[in-house]
């Protein structure tokens, strides 16, 4: 029987709390195990941005990934080198989640944190759609595959239709956790949170008394 418990994940690939919060999703997911079904929806935090960034939002971004990293010690690379007009617009890695998630499922969530890992860690400018390629062969997935899917129209719909559900269930900060059950829906964090402060949350609406 399917189970009818299950947790959106609201989670943007350039967003620095989502890969401070990628290791209590991974140890969340280990924990209740099949006790939940987990779907991953991309959050669109700065989608579609055209500005090119100036040293002032450079220092604010830093200023975000040294906070990040002094709460949950994820590794970053602090000298943030893009490339010269670099835009930080979230869209293009968005759907590359969403072509992960038509071509290889089961990975969607490997692929997130390969997406973070390159961006915060790596130095990778991953609103490249070539470099977004090469991530996803990383993962095993064919070019030949990935390519015209990321450039078709039905992938860009799909991607705004998950910035869309983000609004509409009012996902308000990435990193987004909202359970869904036959009652309905219950927020279980806005925002960064521990381990052991989803996992108490997590139990207590799954006891059904939230």
């Amino acid at each position: 029987m399917e189970n009818p418990k299950q947790v959106f994940y609201f989670a943007d690939p350039m967003c620095s709390w989502c890969w401070g919060f990628s290791p209590v999703v991974a140890k969340l997911q280990e924990e209740f195990g099949d006790r939940l079904k987990w779907a991953l929806v991309p959050g669109g935090l700065r989608a579609g941005n055209r500005e090119a960034m100036d040293p002032d939002l450079k220092e604010e971004v830093l200023g975000h990934w040294q906070q990040v990293y002094q709460v949950t010690g994820q590794p970053f690379d602090f000298s943030f080198e893009m490339p010269e007009g670099f835009c930080y617009d979230t869209e293009p890695a968005c759907r590359a989640m969403v072509v992960m998630q038509i071509l290889q499922e089961e990975r969607r969530f490997d692929f997130l944190r390969l997406l973070h890992h390159a961006f915060y860690s790596d130095n990778q400018d991953i609103t490249d759609p070539h470099i977004l390629g090469l991530l996803s062969e990383a993962m095993g997935v064919n070019l030949e595959q990935f390519n015209p899917l990321f450039a078709s129209k039905e992938v860009r719909e799909q991607t705004n239709n998950a910035f869309l559900f983000s609004q509409q269930m009012g996902v308000q900060g990435f990193p987004g956790l909202i359970g869904q059950d036959a009652t309905g829906y219950a927020r279980l964090t806005n925002g960064y949170a521990t381990f052991e402060q989803v996992k108490s949350t997590i139990q207590k609406w799954l006891e059904g008394s939230p």
